[in-house]
């Protein structure tokens, strides 16, 4: 069963897009963020990062989408995620959001 996968991190102390950690080392946090992204869409999820990134886009089957155009949440499972620090829970709170 394929779920859909929504992994959430407010975190603004790096800008980074999928292949970043390819490129260029970001730091343990954000690269095993990418990569457990990378595996879920390779066991066949539907992965979808909100992140500050810089642009809409897909790397290795995982959707990269930048966090001011993210206005709600669709996810069967939603992981909330900080790398940068304590974790701020109020824009995703805000959001309008379902899981399930």
């Amino acid at each position: 069963m394929a779920y859909r996968i929504t992994i959430y991190s407010p975190d603004q102390h790096i800008l980074y897009e999928g292949s970043t950690p390819d490129q260029t080392g970001v730091g343990g946090g954000t690269t095993a963020r990418l990569r457990l992204a990378q595996a879920l869409a390779r066991r066949g999820h539907r992965v979808t990062v909100a992140g500050n990134v810089p642009r809409l886009h897909t790397y290795q089957g995982v959707t990269f989408q930048p966090l001011l155009e993210v206005k709600h949440i669709e996810a069967d499972v939603l992981i909330l995620n900080s790398t940068g620090g304590t974790l701020d829970r109020r824009r995703v709170l805000d959001l309008k959001w379902q899981c399930g």
